[in-house]
């Protein structure tokens, strides 16, 4: 669920743009070793207290690249 004000066309023209320039045709070294339909699981985390904004944001962000991505804020 989005916070309340943003709007998710909007934000959605911009994630696109962001991952069009950041990533491109993709990551060429992970494509080369990389099996195709690898699953994995990872964790994000920190070493030290911090801050950390756009969190709601992130299972948006994660579906651009798949709909099986999901992610649990913790």
């Amino acid at each position: 669920m989005l916070p309340e004000g943003i709007n998710e066309a909007n934000l959605n023209k911009i994630l696109d743009a962001a991952i069009t320039e950041d990533i491109g045709k993709g990551d060429i070294t992970s494509l080369a070793v990389i099996p195709k339909n690898t699953q994995f699981n990872g964790v994000i985390s920190a070493r030290e207290e911090m801050v950390c904004a756009g969190l709601p944001l992130l299972e948006l962000i994660f579906h651009k690249f798949s709909e099986k991505i999901g992610c649990k804020l913790i």
